[in-house]
């Protein structure tokens, strides 16, 4: 699931994160503990040293190499010491006890070098004191192992922590919300997110509660369009039906009148005198007749005007008297 490999990813960040945090506080403390150890050593080796060649300036102007070596053995038993050595002027070596181990030269070794002065301030000689940082080194590494350790503690109590607090406050909500989403993908616009908190994730859930209402408002509305639809498209189809019918019964009735519909057509042969009409068998036949035999027109017979004022005069004066 992402939001598993989510938390992986954070726990991993985080992990990361304190590891470069504690390494870098645990390098900063113990270089400066380490600084203030050597700083130490190197005092401690320098005023040792420093008395060193003190209590060889008088045996060493008498030449009293016997007071030196005993000065030399004593000085050995400081712990640390790891060799004293004392020249004269010339750079001669006057002492020969002066090494407690054959590895007094080694990296693990800081040599001091002070110069043998006299009571009238001449400078007579020298010595070499070389101060063991042996076990200034072994408490470096203890001080480092006590770090690392509290640092590597640190680390895993803390990813340990954060996987708790992301699977309690990341992960769990989130596979509430993801059950929510598979229930609402599945058709149930009922469900409810119930996450309650006021982080992002609570927001989350609150706006995506508000969007399943919009889409089951949505959802309410098309099916409410949709059976108005369904309702106006069979209100329609009937009417529409209805006016197939009629026209078809118009188309009937009209099929019906041209059936009946007599056309005349082309040139007509007509007696110029007694207005006969010659039809298609070569046969005169008055004009009343032909039509009427070639059409569906029916004739009425009456008289025009001039034919009752030739026909009936008095009769066509009375009524022109009438009309005045």
């Amino acid at each position: 699931m992402k939001y598993t490999k989510l938390s992986t990813k954070i726990n991993f960040i985080v992990g990361i994160t304190m590891f470069v945090f504690f390494f870098t506080i645990s390098i900063t403390t113990i270089n400066y503990l380490s600084n203030i150890l050597l700083k130490e050593a190197k005092v401690n080796g320098s005023n040792i040293s420093t008395l060193f060649a003190k209590i060889n300036s008088s045996p060493l102007k008498r030449m009293d190499y016997y007071a030196i070596e005993n000065n030399t053995k004593e000085i050995l038993k400081t712990p640390n010491i790891s060799y004293a050595e004392v020249y004269d002027n010339s750079k001669t070596k006057v002492n020969y006890s002066g090494e407690k181990d054959k590895n007094n030269h080694s990296i693990n070794v800081l040599p001091f070098t002070k110069k043998i002065i006299d009571d009238k301030k001449n400078n007579i000689g020298y010595v070499i004191v070389g101060l063991s940082l042996k076990d200034t080194n072994k408490i470096i590494l203890n001080i480092k192992i006590i770090f690392y350790a509290i640092m590597i503690t640190a680390i895993i109590i803390i990813i340990f922590s954060m996987t708790f607090v992301i699977k309690k406050i990341v992960n769990k909500p989130l596979d509430e919300l993801l059950n929510s989403v598979q229930i609402i993908s599945n058709g149930n616009l009922d469900h409810k997110v119930s996450i309650i908190s006021n982080n992002e994730i609570g927001i989350l859930s609150n706006n995506f509660n508000k969007m399943t209402d919009k889409l089951k408002e949505n959802k309410n509305k098309l099916k409410e369009y949709n059976q108005n639809l369904e309702k106006k498209v069979i209100e329609k189809t009937t009417e529409i039906e209805k006016k197939m019918k009629e026209l078809e019964e118009k188309n009937v009735e009209l099929n019906k009148a041209l059936k009946n519909i007599k056309t005349l057509q082309g040139l007509l042969p007509i007696c110029a005198n007694c207005y006969k009409i010659k039809d298609d068998k070569g046969y005169w036949t008055q004009i009343e007749k032909y039509i009427s035999e070639n059409s569906e027109a029916d004739f009425t017979h009456s008289l025009c005007d001039d034919c009752v004022k030739e026909l009936y005069p008095n009769y066509h004066k009375k009524k022109t008297k009438n009309l005045k």
